[in-house]
């Protein structure tokens, strides 16, 4: 991968352009893209850039992950830099292409591949990082809308009162106090005979979680518009498929609202009933996701999905929020989201500890919203479809 950077800086950059010897020769080619990027931001400062900055990785030094990591590695987040005197803050996002010299075997499709899961995880990190004033509910169906339809998948939006003729309590509980309404949002995608079954993606959508009356603590308040994680995963991995053409039936589930503080706030101690008529007692606001998927799984049903397990405690209420001890959260919000499941194959993916990179867990990310666990997601629908396939997208 070395001789692939050496190769880029050489060609791509002028000498006054080229980083230091020792970022091409003992960083990752991600951390050499990343200087690279800089300086030509330095360059361009007088003259905004306005040509973008190609890419062009060689294809015989090339291995199967390197399209998805120098895609990772080239992002930023450039959406609220203003005109003006802030532009020059805007460093390129660069485009790469793949060289191949005639006597070579390119591997085309592989690094198509890698673009595209990289592309879904950057799709990830883009929702992920908007302010919460600016992806309010109705704001990311919107955005959905036109990232989607574009792509071939089919987007409903569902509004307040259509949850209520659902009987979907626990979600609409969820959102009371704030002025945004909610929103629950249905995504189709067919790629194969719309009798088979799909598989149901569901994604957890508080664009911004306050912890309701049980209200987060300062330090935990600023990364929360990215509480929304796993409803921007759904989305970018329905498009990845979308994009990839996989022979597979999608459905994703997404139900949108706010967890703020109000006069109309769910309080604890209350009880509220899910769809399927199962009363849930609320013993901490701030666990507001799992009243959120509950609906969700149990709606999720009616598709009959490839992939979703009965039970029933007995006591004041059939199911609490809140566990015992305050540790081991994720498996209690599996435990919890098991009683809305009634029959099939299921998984509970937590993004909690991989929501948030500090810039040194991975050196293609930087600091910020991480995207994860989007390639993972999409990795494992190919693999679902045929094990002849899933190699090939392992690319």
């Amino acid at each position: 991968m070395l001789g692939v950077v050496r190769r880029l800086v050489s060609q791509a950059f002028p000498q006054r352009l080229r980083p230091r010897p020792q970022a091409i020769q003992r960083r990752s080619a991600s951390q050499a893209v990343n200087q690279m990027l800089q300086l030509q931001q330095m360059d361009m400062c007088a003259d905004p850039p306005s040509r973008g900055l190609v890419v062009g990785v060689f294809a015989d030094e090339t291995d199967r992950n390197d399209a998805g990591v120098l895609t990772a590695a080239g992002w930023r987040y450039n959406v609220q830099k203003t005109a003006g005197r802030l532009l020059q803050n805007r460093i390129p996002v660069p485009s790469l292409d793949l060289y191949a010299r005639k006597d070579e075997v390119c591997d085309l499709e592989g690094w198509r591949i890698g673009l595209q899961k990289a592309a879904a995880q950057n799709l990830t990190r883009q929702l992920q990082e908007m302010p919460s004033n600016l992806l309010t509910p109705t704001a990311f169906a919107q955005n959905v809308v036109e990232v989607l339809c574009k792509s071939g998948v089919n987007v409903e939006v569902k509004v307040e009162g259509w949850a209520e003729s659902q009987s979907m309590h626990a979600f609409l509980a969820v959102g009371k106090a704030s002025c945004e309404p909610p929103i629950f949002l249905e995504l189709t995608y067919y790629g194969t005979c719309a009798e088979e079954r799909p598989i149901v993606l569901v994604g957890q959508g508080v664009t911004y979680d306050a912890g309701g009356l049980c209200l987060k603590e300062k330090h935990e308040l600023f990364h929360m518009r990215g509480d929304m994680t796993g409803a921007a995963v759904v989305v970018a991995c329905c498009r990845a498929v979308a994009g990839l053409r996989l022979p597979v039936n999608i459905r994703g589930l997404i139900p949108l609202c706010e967890n703020v503080v109000g006069c109309n706030s769910v309080r604890t101690g209350d009880m509220v009933k899910s769809m399927n008529g199962k009363t849930i007692e609320i013993q901490c606001t701030d666990h507001e996701d799992v009243l959120v998927l509950a609906d969700a799984l149990l709606y999720a049903q009616n598709f009959c999905p490839k992939s979703s397990t009965p039970a029933c405690i007995p006591g004041r209420s059939d199911v609490q929020n809140y566990g015992i001890d305050r540790g081991g959260r994720p498996c209690k919000a599996a435990a919890f989201l098991r009683e809305f499941v009634p029959c099939g194959q299921w998984m509970y993916i937590d993004a909690t500890n991989v929501m948030v990179t500090k810039g040194f867990e991975y050196e293609y990310l930087r600091k910020g919203m991480a995207g994860r666990p989007t390639r993972t997601l999409v990795e494992f629908i190919a693999q679902t479809i045929c094990k002849d396939t899933a190699p090939r997208l392992a690319k």
